[in-house]
């Protein structure tokens, strides 16, 4: 559950979530598919739409220590669309992000 709200605040300032929690969790852990049993990631559209915001916000950061993070946690984001769209049986091709 923590893991999961530490990847909710990459929707806010990704580069103070990269600072403070890579030392006590792994990238790939605050870096995946938000809590889908979550009423607010209740649908496809919304799971997706957290998605994109993590990875908009995260494309915005600028320190070049946290670079290479932010591009690995970018396409771990994308990565998670897959499982995304497996749990609500969309077809890959209604996801016009990729």
């Amino acid at each position: 559950m923590l893991t999961l709200s530490v990847g909710e605040a990459l929707e806010m300032v990704p580069a103070n979530v990269f600072k403070v929690t890579l030392s006590e969790f792994q990238l790939k852990s605050i870096c995946g598919m938000p809590d889908l049993d979550d009423a607010r990631y209740g649908s496809y559209e919304l799971a997706i739409s957290a998605i994109q915001k993590r990875q908009n916000r995260i494309s915005a950061v600028t320190d070049s220590v946290l670079r290479a993070a932010s591009i690995e946690c970018i396409q771990s984001l994308e990565d998670s669309k897959d499982e995304i769209r497996k749990f609500y049986g969309q077809e890959k091709h209604r996801d016009q992000s990729r």
